[in-house]
């Protein structure tokens, strides 16, 4: 149902943007990206909380200041490991590796041609891959759990535009989700966008 819906946003955004299109140009992206997660549960508070990602984009420009953008993402495992105070050698080491992919709307609400300062609203379906590694008493029993869900995608940033093809972009964004674990995600990113 969630990829239906995704879809269904995503085919919608095309309509409803093709009757008044006055310019069709297609670009590529690609992006390393920050995140900064914030879980629900104290439970899962142990896992990591910044990531290092990269993303690749497809997108195209269908007027003159708004264009739609596919994206996949995903991060490196980044893992956290943790010890009691209470027993020597007892604890928790873990793992979490998210991806993602999606659709944003790109709007260019001020364009100075070289420059273009952007706002964007997306969609997106998101996973977590966790993998926990727990110690007690000498022993060792692993857990691993994927965890999937919707977050809706609110952006902030500028291009500048090198060439008439190169631009380097840098945007800022806040995730709210309803994946299991994760409560939202804050991610700055950076990157070049070439346009055919």
């Amino acid at each position: 149902m969630k990829k239906g819906l995704l879809m269904a946003v995503a085919a919608g955004c095309l309509c409803a943007t093709q009757a008044s299109a006055k310019i069709w140009h297609p670009y590529v992206g690609v992006d390393y990206v920050y995140n900064d997660a914030k879980y629900d549960s104290p439970y899962d508070k142990q896992l990591a909380e910044k990531f290092n990602s990269f993303s690749g984009s497809v997108g195209i420009k269908v007027t003159t200041n708004l264009a739609v953008e596919a994206f996949y993402q995903q991060s490196m495992d980044e893992n956290r490991t943790g010890y009691s105070t209470y027993l020597i050698n007892d604890g928790v080491d873990s793992s979490v590796k998210i991806k993602g992919y999606g659709v944003d709307l790109v709007s260019d609400m001020i364009n100075l041609d070289k420059i273009e300062v952007l706002t964007s609203l997306g969609i997106a379906q998101y996973t977590a891959d966790v993998n926990r590694n727990y110690y007690y008493g000498g022993k060792m029993m692993n857990i691993k759990d994927t965890y999937d869900g919707t977050g809706i995608r609110f952006g902030l940033g500028a291009q500048v535009n090198i060439t008439d093809s190169i631009g380097v972009r840098a945007m800022a964004r806040y995730v709210l989700t309803d994946v299991e674990a994760l409560k939202d995600m804050k991610e700055v990113t950076v990157g070049l966008r070439y346009t055919f």
